[in-house]
């Protein structure tokens, strides 16, 4: 089953996942080992970078259909915004 390999993957040492609400997330969730959640993709940008140790490589990737669930969502445009939402992030902790 993919999904088995996808939490052996994220239990790996030095891995800490950040789910965003969702009917996916909240099946795995109880499986994964550091987990944080969320509401929103800008909040899993903002977690990420904060509790990420100085100089790690975060990677944001959807572990599933990620856009057919959230575009159906009534004001929620942050898959379209990513960069966008990246940028402003970086932005505001450079000032």
């Amino acid at each position: 089953m993919p999904t088995n390999s996808l939490i052996k993957t994220l239990n790996q040492p030095n891995t800490i996942t950040v789910g965003i609400d969702s009917p996916f997330y909240s099946e795995i969730k109880s499986t994964l080992n550091n987990t944080h959640q969320v509401k929103t993709l800008t909040q899993a940008i903002e977690l990420a970078i904060k509790i990420s140790p100085a100089g790690s490589n975060i990677l944001f990737s959807p572990a599933c259909e990620y856009g057919p669930y959230f575009n159906q969502l009534p004001g929620y445009d942050d898959a379209e915004k990513f960069k966008e939402i990246v940028q402003k992030i970086i932005n505001s902790s450079n000032n």
